[in-house]
């Protein structure tokens, strides 16, 4: 039924609405969700742990959708529930981790009580890789150092412009972790060969162990990260702390 109303005093203009119930036009469909993907996000990195997004997107052709829900496995395991931020967020930052293989699956809920069905993701594992590992090579000019603040303890950095680090990874997402702070410099970021961004890590404070560049693929391939130093006069200090990867 379409209720309609009318108000205001006489010798006025009346004013009139009209409210047509969702009742009208049942709901007799279940919505439905992509498979969540996952990516490298965030910005602070965790010793023995990634900041990792997980991502989907949902649709409903009735009511809209009132919420959804996410689950992980870890190693195999049984599903477990994953709070979100809000009932209808379709994405979460998680710390996840290394060494261990994670799944999420979602399904969405519609404002009229249909259930989707659950949607599934890859399964991956995330790693960091220190300085140190044999899959991070540098040129010459690079020197790792003790430093307190730093993953691990220590990271590797470099003044001299062209000077270069690398590492070739299998991997479905990868990310650069450095230090910020007022005296570090700028590096272009080379990804298969190809430069993708200049980063400037140049910050009003110190800060260690951050995100500063990250790229994903929608499958695992093998991909070369390299950071080459760019020898910014008066601040040319480059490093590198990690290398993240969700294979």
């Amino acid at each position: 039924m379409l209720v309609c109303w009318n108000g205001g005093p006489p010798r006025t203009r009346l004013i009139g609405a009209c409210y047509d119930p969702p009742v009208r036009y049942p709901d007799r469909s279940a919505p439905s969700t992509t498979a969540p993907t996952s990516s490298i996000g965030g910005v602070n990195v965790v010793t023995g742990a990634a900041p990792t997004t997980i991502a989907w997107t949902g649709h409903d052709v009735g009511w809209g959708i009132k919420t959804y829900q996410l689950q992980r496995s870890i190693d195999g395991g049984a599903w477990h529930a994953v709070v979100l931020p809000r009932s209808t967020s379709t994405s979460i930052a998680l710390s996840l981790s290394a060494g261990h293989g994670f799944r999420f699956r979602v399904r969405a809920i519609d404002k009229a009580g249909h259930y989707g069905a659950w949607d599934y993701g890859a399964t991956f594992k995330p790693w960091v890789l220190q300085e140190s590992n044999a899959k991070v090579t540098f040129h010459s000019a690079w020197k790792r150092r003790v430093d307190a603040t730093a993953l691990g303890g220590q990271l590797a950095g470099s003044t001299t412009a062209g000077s270069w680090a690398k590492a070739t990874v299998t991997a479905r997402a990868v990310a650069w972790v450095a230090a910020k702070g007022p005296t570090e410099g700028k590096a272009t970021v080379y990804v298969d060969g190809k430069a993708v961004a200049t980063v400037d890590l140049r910050y009003a404070s110190a800060m260690p162990h951050r995100v500063v560049l990250s790229r994903a693929w929608s499958s695992v391939g093998t991909h070369t990260v390299k950071i080459v130093v760019a020898g910014t006069t008066g601040r040319p200090d480059v490093t590198l702390d990690a290398i993240l990867v969700l294979a």
